[in-house]
């Protein structure tokens, strides 16, 4: 009775450290880390290319070109564009709808829901400015009908007093995520995801303390349902690129992709193909072409996103409680090691080492 209490006890105490250091892998990053990263030079000029977003046979991204005033020279500042490059006709790149879309605004990512033949946006306000003197960006959706983009502007949310940006959608078109500054954040800038309902879309819902932090938190793109791509500038070396998941009903295990992915420099715009075994980012690393450069980036096998299970540590924990709390009434026997351990097949754990702060994998943990 004695060696079953201590081990009830033990086990309180690794279920409390487990919830406190282990998480489940969102993603497999293994094939990341030998990935060929190359300058998508074919659309990278010596402006800005950043986020781009797979659609059809090309790829669609936002670009710059200087501002030009009639009678005057080209001035430092800069319009924001939607280009599109058809990966197959490799063709130069062209404005994206442009009589429909692009227009003297500035206009950021963009993220398509296939099911709906819908785009969503970012725009900025030319009407009115916010109280900090600033025109914001605003979320903007539009249909396409007979052979056009029709804009709709009905996002109650949306304000010149903050800005809504980035926008991202997951495959089944029923979750939007995006970046906003909107006020009861917990950051600069944080992620907020909004659900399809019967009469549109919900309100905005911050994705909570385990994605964003108190810097900017931006740049979400989504692969399938439930896995977002993002970029955080929570470390020194400016945006990196994470992954995280939803599950129990949460965002959840934000893990940086690292390198080659990310770099010193800011890393943002993650996108994915459907088969995962190859993509796009953007990034102002060194050795590029203009200030934001897109780079290309393929693997020798596809990227393995993991089916987690919902249970947590202390789920786990408790299930062997109550086995050690039945075996107390029967005959001590010597103990099957076969059954006291958590396989690794069946649970993974990422585990951080406290001094380097650094992931320790590939670990079997037993419980004796």
């Amino acid at each position: 009775m004695v060696r079953i209490g201590l081990n009830i006890y033990f086990l309180l105490y690794l279920g409390s450290s487990l919830i406190g250091q282990a998480i489940d892998y969102p993603v497999d990053l293994q094939q990341l880390r030998t990935a060929e990263v190359t300058n998508f030079s074919p659309i990278n000029s010596a402006n800005f290319e950043f986020s781009p977003t797979l659609y059809n046979d090309g790829v669609i991204y936002v670009s710059s070109r200087p501002r030009i005033k009639k009678g005057k020279k080209k001035s430092k500042q800069h319009t924001f564009d939607l280009k599109y490059y058809d990966l197959l006709k490799e063709t130069e790149a062209s404005d994206f709808y442009e009589k429909d879309i692009n227009d003297i605004h500035h206009f950021g990512p963009c993220a398509f829901n296939p099911h709906e033949s819908e785009i969503f946006f970012s725009e900025n306000y030319t009407d009115r400015k916010g109280a900090d003197g600033r025109y914001h960006m605003k979320l903007i959706r539009a249909l396409f009908d007979e052979d056009s983009w029709k804009i709709i502007d009905d996002f109650p949310f949306n304000s010149s007093e903050y800005s809504i940006l980035h926008p991202a959608i997951s495959k089944d078109g029923q979750t939007l995520v995006f970046a906003s500054n909107m006020p009861g954040g917990y950051g600069k800038m944080d992620l907020y995801y909004i659900s399809k309902t019967e009469s549109g879309w919900s309100l905005p819902i911050n994705m909570g303390p385990a994605i964003n932090t108190e810097s900017n938190d931006v740049f979400p793109t989504f692969f399938g349902n439930d896995h977002v791509f993002y970029s955080s500038s929570a470390k020194e070396n400016g945006l990196d690129i994470y992954v995280c998941k939803f599950i129990d009903g949460e965002w959840r295990f934000p893990q940086s992709l690292g390198k080659p992915i990310n770099s010193k420099m800011d890393d943002i715009g993650f996108t994915l193909s459907e088969d995962a075994s190859y993509g796009f980012f953007s990034s102002n690393r060194t050795g590029g072409l203009g200030e934001d450069d897109i780079y290309k980036f393929e693997l020798v096998e596809p990227m393995v996103f993991q089916d987690l299970s919902p249970k947590s540590s202390m789920v786990i924990v408790e299930e062997r409680i109550v086995q050690e709390r039945d075996a107390a009434s029967k005959p001590i026997e010597e103990p099957n090691k076969s059954t006291e351990k958590i396989e690794q097949k069946n649970f993974q754990f990422l585990l951080l080492d406290k001094e380097s702060k650094s992931t320790i994998s590939d670990v079997e943990i037993s419980l004796t």
